[in-house]
């Protein structure tokens, strides 16, 4: 009897993993029928998936597939090509041929695949150019420039777009001309040709022939910006904007003003937006409680949003500003454009 039971036993106990195995067995292919379903659909949208090889302008990128496979992008190179949502901007090199890789993530549930596309970007050739620290070194009114670099802001009048402020590697110059300000955006880079020009003593370059567009989505080149404390950039701003050439727009450069105007400079200042009776503008100040203040004309909330877009979310806050200062009227007061701001502090 004992032996019957020990036989009993040993059977159950050899019985109840086959049946939790058997039970196991059960679920799993519905699972892997489900998950090589996803993945065939995948595989199947990076097959179709396709990119240009040899590019030389922005083109746009598939971010979906057949059965509602998502496709995301990246580039190794954002500088050359830089990935904005479905479109792919390009900025072609100067010096040679660019080849950059980019990298297609296809999606659907867990199921994935990667596909990736080398594609080449063309030069351009810019023939000679000079510097824009070259420019301001050698300024002669009326001389002819030719320079490249990229629109880091606009300047504004009651009119609307006057022009704009174009960075290289070495300096930041005005550029004169509505016409030309309102075919561009900021991060376009550029070649222009224009002639020097003082405006109220201060040197811009005027009426600009845009030669060629290189690329769009630039980055504005910080390497020349100047740093500089508040206090200091307030004594040379002040002593930059004394009105010394008549009533005359068209007048003699005034030196001072050759030296300090037009550059970027990197301030620890307050963003303040006043309210006035007709208006209002943005500011920066040496503080919040607005003291030694420069304004941004033509900046109201209601008329400038490219401002207020840059600028509300900072309302209030002491951080690092990048500005250009001038001051294009015949008042003594210098002006500012504010070119971008650093929340987590400025560094090249």
């Amino acid at each position: 009897m004992k032996k019957t039971r020990l036989l009993l036993a040993l059977l159950a106990i050899g019985i109840m993993p086959v049946t939790l195995a058997s039970c196991g067995e059960h679920s799993s292919p519905a699972t892997s029928v489900a998950d090589e379903q996803d993945q065939a659909r995948v595989d199947a949208a990076k097959e179709a998936l396709t990119c240009p090889t040899t590019v030389q302008d922005d083109f746009t990128l598939s971010t979906s597939g057949a059965g509602n496979v998502v496709i995301t992008w990246a580039s190794s190179n954002e500088e050359v090509i830089k990935i904005d949502g479905s479109t792919a901007k390009v900025s072609r090199p100067t010096d040679a041929d660019a080849t950059v890789t980019l990298t297609a993530t296809l999606t659907y549930n867990t199921a994935s695949a990667t596909k990736t596309f080398d594609v080449t970007v063309t030069h351009v050739d810019i023939g000679d150019v000079v510097t824009l620290a070259e420019v301001r070194s050698n300024f002669v009114v009326g001389a002819e420039y030719r320079v490249t670099g990229v629109v880091a802001q606009f300047a504004y009048n009651s009119q609307g777009v006057a022009g704009f402020y174009l960075t290289d590697a070495t300096d930041t110059f005005y550029v004169f001309g509505y016409q030309s300000a309102s075919e561009l955006k900021i991060g376009d880079e550029i070649v222009i040709t224009a002639n020097g020009a003082a405006y109220f003593g201060c040197p811009q370059l005027s009426l600009p022939n845009i030669e060629l567009v290189i690329g769009s989505g630039r980055e504005v080149p910080t390497d020349a910006y100047i740093e500089l404390e508040y206090s200091a950039f307030y004594e040379q701003a002040n002593a930059a904007s004394d009105f010394t050439t008549g009533n005359a727009a068209q007048g003699d450069l005034h030196e001072e003003k050759l030296a300090f105007i037009g550059h970027t400079y990197v301030v620890n200042a307050a963003i303040i937006y006043h309210e006035g009776k007709n208006f209002g503008s943005w500011e920066i100040a040496e503080n919040a409680e607005g003291n030694h203040w420069f304004s941004v004309p033509y900046s109201d909330k209601e008329d400038n949003s490219a401002y207020n877009t840059l600028l509300s979310q900072y309302e209030g806050q002491v951080l690092d500003v990048a500005v250009i200062a001038y001051n294009y009227s015949s008042s003594d007061f210098l002006q500012i454009a504010i070119v971008d701001v650093f929340p987590e502090g400025f560094s090249k």
